[in-house]
């Protein structure tokens, strides 16, 4: 898995340990070959529901199994981002009509992306009703808006989901 790291007060690198965003972002961006061996390794680990990542709305920032999970102002410790699912749900998109994939991993991503969109489109579309109002994230556990609200900077996103541009 990728990891974020940083040096300690003698000079080694440690490696940071924690899993959420840091460790997809070459799955995320579509920089990862798919003949890389770690390209399936990074998908099974992101949807893995030992990995605490997945929910019913979309990838969460932190997985439910690390240590800081929701502590402090859970602004980063918890949240969907919907700049960072957009991400997700568009490279999974491209990686699924990808014919150098094989064919079974294909399909599982298929079905991912199918799942995770529409989590998501109905994630925001819910809370736009009860609410009147697009977030800038969403609460894990109950798809619920929060922090900062009208945000229609990246959570517009959401119409690009709907109409699948990518």
């Amino acid at each position: 898995m990728f990891d974020d790291f940083y040096i300690d007060q003698q000079g080694e690198k440690q490696f940071d340990g924690h899993t959420g965003y840091l460790n997809f972002w070459p799955f995320f961006l579509g920089a990862l070959e798919t003949d890389d061996p770690r390209f399936e390794q990074t998908f099974k680990k992101m949807v893995a529901p030992d990995s605490g990542m997945l929910t019913d709305y979309g990838v969460r920032s932190l997985s439910i199994n690390d240590p800081y999970y929701r502590l402090g102002d859970n602004y980063w410790t918890s949240p969907i981002w919907m700049n960072i699912n957009y991400l997700i749900i568009s490279a999974l998109n491209k990686y699924s009509l990808d014919t150098t994939v094989e064919s079974e991993l294909r399909a599982e991503m298929g079905t991912t992306y199918q799942a995770l969109r529409q989590g998501a489109v109905d994630m925001i579309s819910s809370e736009f009703e009860r609410t009147g109002f697009i977030w800038e994230v969403y609460d894990d556990q109950e798809g619920l808006g929060r922090d900062n609200h009208p945000f229609t900077g990246w959570s517009a996103l959401y119409t690009n989901l709907m109409a699948e541009i990518y």
